[in-house]
């Protein structure tokens, strides 16, 4: 959870953009930030890495 919360306040075009649409609980979890940032700009996570 805390990692989470510090990528909320670094994120910053798409990816806050993602992160601004996505239920309160959904933010607190970087699963789920992952999740929705990489499909925001189209990439698999083994795309990412």
């Amino acid at each position: 959870m805390k990692i989470a919360l510090i990528l909320l306040l670094i994120l910053s075009g798409e990816a806050q953009l993602a992160t601004q649409q996505m239920l309160t609980q959904s933010q607190l979890e970087y699963s789920s930030i992952k999740r929705v940032v990489l499909q925001r700009i189209s990439q698999t996570p083994k795309e990412h890495c």
